[in-house]
């Protein structure tokens, strides 16, 4: 096995499902989210099941193993550079079969893509060269490029380690902050969920001129987060983000399971038809491409508000693994208020649920680290981890998995004071 392992999550169980799991390669160990790319393939268990032949699904979407190779021209291993923006150039060779796109990323964040198109139809040697502008973070930079074949898979990557040293001019990132709480429901009312998104909203702005440059904010509460406003939202919103900023998305209500998954409850949903006019963990999968660091906040476990249905009870007694999952899969910071077995505590005292108050608490100082008045982001996780258990006596328990990969979103700094 090579020195390149992919990054990601081999994680179709839990959020922090993978971390109980390594692979041994000679005397090195690896997690084994590292082999996500080549080992998660729902493409051949679906095709399986289709011909009822395992071996002949993976012949079908696994021969030839590698398509084409792939490797950095420029920059090489370890370049040095103040440029806030570099060209980078790869080429690839063809060895067999067409690949369908070649993704070039930053720090696992995707910055642009390009469909092989006549390119995969070149003859099997012949080598093809590809370039783009790519933005650099201060410190260490991960630029991978992966090829991907018309099923989805990896067929191959290649990795370097860029840094960017500090110049006389720190650009400071813009926070785009989309907040979605519905507490008014005819069916099922909650009391905070509103508050607690717009809570959250005017703590962020206060960082207007700290951390950020600029802090843009929307926020869609009861009558406003009807489907049609929050799947336009959640289309529109973060479209101007760039690769160094921090887009949140912060999503408090009821969130219940049917029978095509997870939804979460707009505020003109009717329970009964929530796969007609709920909104389906497929859309929030939009984040997951947006080129900023992104931060999931999710509060919709609030079963325990239910006290007259006992199948709407159970419909909402799950948190939305699956999308949230995936999030993680794709680097997106996850941060849930609770597990799928705890309900969300509210109290009026608060006048917030826990979770948010620990949000709120900790970014406005409550949380910061051994580095005098900073809130990085893993300073914010230990703290609403810890204080979220102390608010509730240990009734509620967030799930805040650990970022796959290397960890370079660790050190964001969320909040100074």
């Amino acid at each position: 096995m090579g020195n390149d392992h992919p990054r990601g999550a081999l994680n179709t169980a839990s959020l922090n499902g993978a971390k109980y799991i390594n692979v041994r390669v000679g005397n090195q160990i690896y997690g084994i989210d590292q082999y996500e790319s080549i080992y998660h393939r729902p493409d051949i268990v679906k095709l399986a099941i289709k011909l009822g032949d395992t071996q002949q699904a993976i012949a079908q979407l696994t021969l030839p193993k590698f398509k084409r190779k792939i490797w950095f021209v420029n920059p090489q291993q370890g370049y040095k550079t103040e440029r806030s923006r570099i060209q980078v150039k790869v080429e690839t060779q063809v060895i067999a079969d067409s690949a369908e796109s070649l993704t070039f990323k930053v720090n696992g964040r995707t910055v642009g893509t390009e469909k092989s198109g006549k390119r995969s139809r070149a003859k099997i040697g012949s080598v093809q060269t590809y370039s783009r502008q790519i933005p650099l973070e201060i410190g260490e930079n991960m630029l991978e490029v992966e090829i991907r074949g018309k099923a989805g898979a990896v067929q191959q990557r290649s990795s370097i380690i860029v840094i960017r040293e500090k110049g006389t001019i720190v650009e400071k990132p813009d926070l785009y902050y989309l907040g979605i709480g519905v507490a008014e429901h005819p069916q099922v009312p909650l009391r905070y969920p509103a508050k607690d998104v717009t809570g959250l909203e005017k703590v962020l702005k206060q960082q207007q001129g700290k951390v950020y440059r600029q802090v843009v904010t929307k926020t869609l509460t009861d009558k406003q987060a009807t489907r049609t406003n929050i799947m336009k939202a959640i289309t529109t919103f973060f479209e101007p983000t760039k690769p160094m900023d921090i887009a949140i998305l912060f999503i408090s209500g009821h969130g219940m399971n049917t029978n095509l998954g997870y939804h979460f409850v707009t505020y003109d949903a009717n329970i009964e038809e929530l796969t007609v006019n709920g909104v389906s963990w497929h859309t929030f999968n939009i984040i997951n491409n947006i080129p900023a660091h992104v931060v999931l906040l999710v509060d919709t476990c609030h079963a325990g508000n239910i006290t007259d249905n006992s199948k709407w009870q159970t419909q909402a007694q799950a948190d939305p693994e699956q999308f949230m999952r995936e999030a993680n899969l794709h680097n997106v910071i996850v941060l849930a208020s609770s597990s799928g077995e705890d309900y969300s505590i509210e109290n009026e005292e608060w006048g917030h649920g826990a979770f948010t108050k620990a949000l709120i608490d900790g970014l406005n100082g409550k949380a910061v680290g051994y580095k005098k008045g900073v809130v990085k982001l893993s300073y914010l996780q230990d703290y609403v981890r810890e204080r979220v258990r102390e608010l509730t006596e240990n009734a509620q328990t967030p799930t805040i998995p650990k970022l796959s990969g290397d960890g370079y979103f660790w050190d964001l700094v969320l909040a100074r004071h």
